[in-house]
């Protein structure tokens, strides 16, 4: 079975987001989380330690720079267009942050 660390520099991002009030409370985790070809996509344009910040986990014993190092993803990845605004979704009870969806990718 596989073992886990806490990745501090994804913690510190999931919480800069919530300060910010970078989230949605009504998505549907289904249709928002990354599969496998939004992680590549994401890999083509963005670095390895960007990925990571979405990963809450490592993997003990994975090889830096694979995607088997990175466990527990949390949110969307961000949207190509760099200068878009992301927001964080989480499932939720139907109330967007600051009451609706503007500014949110």
């Amino acid at each position: 079975m596989a073992t886990y660390t806490v990745n501090d520099a994804a913690v510190a991002k999931a919480r800069s987001l919530i300060r910010g009030r970078q989230y949605v409370l009504d998505s549907d985790w289904g249709d928002v989380q990354p599969k496998a070809k939004d992680e590549n996509a994401f890999l083509a344009s963005r670095s390895w330690s960007e990925y990571a910040q979405w990963h809450l986990g490592l993997t003990e014993g994975a090889s830096e720079e694979t995607k088997a190092r990175y466990a527990f993803v949390y949110g969307g990845l961000p949207p190509p267009a760099p200068l878009r605004t992301h927001c964080l979704p989480l499932p939720g009870r139907g109330v967007a942050a600051q009451g609706d969806r503007a500014g949110c990718a």
